[in-house]
């Protein structure tokens, strides 16, 4: 059998010494990282300049908004544009926001008295009470002269005490508590005396009231307890002088009171 002749193109890599000796003195690629070069930390000084520059941002930040915020006829303008088209809050922040930057331009502050004024009156009559007491009291701080304003504040704030005194005579009528829901009605007229819900409220307790004590009365008529009788009858009388039974009934309450004091008085024969 014939050996294979071997091409001189292919060298024999196991028996060439000087092929294995290239191949061990040549290293193979290391894996292994670069050292990395350590860097020396910020000396001191370098510290210390740093906040400097962190500290001057906000100072040129609030710089460039006072350059590039608008001057007062600016916002004036901007705020009559706004009321004209019935944006009046909205008139009303730009000017607040712009008194609050430059107090002494006392033209935004007529402006924004004017305009709380307009908007309180259009909040009362809206019926929001409250949002129209905030407002006022802006008023009076922005102007403590205003006597207007300090009328009116007092005005809404009887409007608002009253209605939770309304609520309160509601609570007590559902309760039963018809004395003392009459006269919780009665303190709502104080505050308002055009209350028309508190005025038909007292009507009902009242007639509750004179219904009871009317009851109460003729049963003790009937028994004779003739003072008792006319002491409900006088309760009756002063919550509606216009009862229509209480006069008659308390007539002939003292009229038996009267002749039994006569029989009590008369000489036994």
């Amino acid at each position: 059998t014939e050996e294979p002749v071997k091409s001189e193109a292919e060298p024999d890599v196991s028996t060439d010494p000087i092929d294995v000796s290239s191949q061990i003195d040549e290293p193979a690629p290391s894996t292994t990282p670069e050292p990395v070069t350590e860097v020396d930390p910020p000396s001191e000084a370098a510290l210390a300049v740093e906040p400097e520059t962190e500290l001057e941002q906000p100072e040129e930040t609030a710089d460039a908004l006072v350059e590039s915020a608008p001057n007062s006829d600016d916002t004036l303008n901007s705020a009559r544009q706004l009321h004209a088209e019935k944006d009046l809050p909205a008139a009303i922040y730009l000017l607040e926001s712009e008194n609050s930057r430059n107090p002494e331009a006392s033209e935004v502050r007529t402006q924004l008295a004017s305009y709380y004024t307009e908007y309180a009156n259009q909040l009362i009559r809206e019926d929001d009470l409250e949002s129209a007491r905030q407002t006022l009291e802006k008023l009076i701080i922005l102007d403590a002269s205003d006597n207007n304003a300090i009328n009116q504040l007092i005005y809404v704030e009887d409007k608002l005490e009253a209605r939770k005194l309304l609520q309160k005579g509601e609570n007590e009528e559902h309760g039963g508590q018809y004395q003392t829901a009459y006269r919780t009605y009665g303190q709502v007229l104080t505050y308002d005396p055009d209350n028309q819900s508190a005025k038909e409220s007292q009507i009902r307790v009242r007639n509750q009231l004179t219904d009871s004590y009317h009851r109460q009365a003729m049963q003790l008529f009937r028994r004779q307890e003739l003072d008792e009788a006319i002491g409900f009858w006088n309760k009756i009388l002063e919550l509606d002088p216009n009862h229509t039974l209480a006069p008659g009934y308390k007539a002939r309450a003292l009229e038996m009171k009267q002749q039994l004091q006569r029989i009590d008085t008369k000489p036994n024969g």
